[in-house]
């Protein structure tokens, strides 16, 4: 009898158990679905937020183009009644005649003292010594020492004061090679003002595309040219 209860005890025990376990998985299975709605109402929430973000930017753009043609139309409408409005041309006031006229004088005095300076440059051949300075200039030209520089880039077209000697001398250069083929290159450079050979090739280049050798060469051959339509070969 006793062994009868305890079988039937181990039985009781073990339906319990089962139901437990039943009971557990149950629950489990309810908190992994609860679990999974509420991730896709978070996800469907965030989808919503992006909906109407993307509408209310496309709602700004439109309101902004609207704006914007608008404005331009209403700008073109005023322009237009501008113009038949004032369909003459307006004559200039005194006041702009005035700033014309000192802008005038400005720029021609500034010519006139840029070439008086060029002048006495070229007729002392002050641009032939190779130490020559803003300071010889001054001396020279009695022309301000801060005034140089803007007048030679107003005038010359070069960037400083040094580009502009520079070019006097690249131009003596050139009617050396044109008028004595015996020079040789390190000659006409010294000639010429160069403290050395690699500025007056540098110069050169920058100046004429090209080497001072190249074109004492071309400089050669079209006098030989020249030459040979002046004394022609005997037949």
């Amino acid at each position: 009898m006793q062994r009868c209860y305890t079988v039937q005890d181990s039985i009781t025990r073990r339906e319990a158990d089962g139901k437990a376990s039943e009971n557990a998985a149950k629950f489990n299975a309810e908190e992994k679905e609860r679990q999974l709605a509420d991730k896709a109402a978070a996800e469907k929430r965030k989808n919503t937020i992006r909906i109407i973000g993307s509408l209310a930017a496309v709602a700004l753009l439109l309101l902004f183009l609207l704006i914007l043609f608008r404005y331009r139309r209403r700008a073109k409408q005023e322009c237009g009644d501008h113009t038949q409005i004032s369909d003459k041309p307006t004559a200039p006031t005194d006041s702009e005649d005035m700033k014309k006229t000192e802008a005038t004088a400005e720029t021609d005095k500034d010519y006139l003292a840029f070439r008086q300076m060029e002048a006495m440059i070229v007729e002392k051949e002050l641009f032939l010594n190779p130490r020559l300075g803003r300071e010889d200039i001054v001396k020279a030209t009695g022309i301000g020492r801060n005034t140089i520089a803007p007048i030679i880039r107003k005038c010359s077209g070069c960037v400083n004061l040094n580009d502009y000697i520079n070019r006097l001398r690249l131009e003596h250069a050139v009617k050396l090679m044109k008028s004595n083929r015996l020079y040789i290159i390190d000659s006409i450079a010294e000639s010429s003002g160069f403290n050395s050979r690699s500025t007056f090739y540098r110069a050169f280049q920058n100046v004429f595309g090209m080497s001072p050798l190249q074109y004492l060469e071309i400089q050669k051959k079209e006098n030989a040219d020249s030459d040979n339509r002046q004394n022609p070969p005997e037949q």
